[in-house]
C-alpha cells in the first residue's frame, strides 16, 4: 500500500526484550485528512462523508475507524464532527 508522503506518521518501539520489538505506527485516517483539507468548519453531514467517499462499505470502516481513534465525534445518526485536539 502506497502511503502519501505528507501523511502524518508516528512511530514508537518499545523493548520486548533482545530480539524482539514492538512498533505502532498511526497514520491519519485519510477520510480525516481530506475532511481537514476541505471543510471550513469542523461540523458536516453523512452526505459530505459520501461525497467524499462514495462505496459504501469503505466508508463505514473509514468512518468506524476514526471515530475508533478518536478523530470523529458522531454528534447524531447523520452528523459529525473532527476532534477538537485536531
Amino acid at each position: 500500500m502506497r502511503q502519501d508522503d505528507n501523511a502524518p506518521c508516528t512511530f514508537s518501539i518499545i523493548p520486548h526484550n533482545r530480539n524482539c520489538h514492538i512498533v505502532t505506527v498511526s497514520i491519519m485516517n485519510k477520510l480525516i485528512r481530506t475532511l481537514f483539507e476541505t471543510f471550513e468548519h469542523p461540523v458536516f453531514s453523512a452526505s459530505d462523508i459520501q461525497n467524499i467517499e462514495p462505496n459504501d462499505n469503505v466508508r463505514y470502516a473509514l468512518v468506524k475507524r476514526a471515530m475508533k481513534d478518536g478523530d470523529l465525534v458522531q454528534i447524531k445518526k447523520v452528523l459529525y464532527a473532527l476532534s477538537p485536539s485536531l
